[in-house]
């Protein structure tokens, strides 16, 4: 026997039967405690956690079921299910759920999708340390410099150079974030191929020893 008001409002007492918000803060619940919660049922009545166990108290999880077989339902089983993804996806479908609840999963959706337009539009620059972004133009400027100075130098040489590693903090910086910023600085003008050892040695001839400190052995 099909459940003839399925898709209408689902009877709501006065006083919410479960605490929304920490059923939404779980990641994985049985899909039968999704279903009481959804018919504001509650998920300590065990008879009627008994019921959902028998095909005529089934459509809710049937629609549950479905959406974790199409992949709109994040799960662990057919068994375990996003309580958040569950409750969308009944929303989805026309079910009416709770109207505290629905207004808690509408909260969270808008607070997932502000986090999100947040993140997008963050520089890259907002990420890095404050004591970072605070040296990074005078690591630029450094670079550049001595970019000028020594063209054709291997960056693996050039980073740990004092200037870079003390004067411009690059001590702070992993060896990968400088050669980026030596890439950005460069674009497509240095060489590739194979390094000339000998204009190598001529270019550490004219490097001041005290600059040296710094340089890998």
């Amino acid at each position: 026997m099909k459940d003839e008001n399925l898709k209408q409002t689902v009877e709501i007492d006065s006083k919410d039967k479960n605490d929304y918000l920490f059923i939404l803060n779980h990641d994985i619940l049985p899909v039968i405690d999704i279903c009481l919660v959804a018919r504001n049922i509650c998920l300590s009545d065990f008879l009627e956690k008994m019921k959902y166990k028998f095909p005529i108290f089934c459509e809710i999880k049937s629609l549950i079921v479905s959406g974790i077989r199409c992949g709109k339902i994040k799960h662990a089983s057919e068994f375990s299910a996003s309580p958040l993804d569950s409750f969308m996806y009944l929303k989805e479908k026309g079910i009416m759920l709770p109207q505290n609840l629905t207004r808690m999963v509408d909260s969270f959706l808008e607070s997932m999708q502000n986090n999100l337009e947040i993140k997008k539009s963050r520089s890259r620059d907002s990420y890095l340390d404050l004591e970072i972004r605070k040296f990074e133009p005078v690591l630029i400027a450094v670079l550049k410099t001595l970019l000028d100075l020594y063209p054709g130098y291997p960056k693996d040489k050039l980073m740990h150079l004092k200037p870079i590693q003390e004067y411009a903090k690059g001590n702070l910086r992993s060896p990968t974030a400088i050669s980026d910023l030596i890439t950005e600085i460069e674009g497509k003008n240095r060489a590739g191929g194979n390094k000339n050892k000998k204009k190598i040695q001529q270019i550490e001839e004219g490097i001041l020893e005290q600059w040296k400190e710094k340089i890998s052995s």
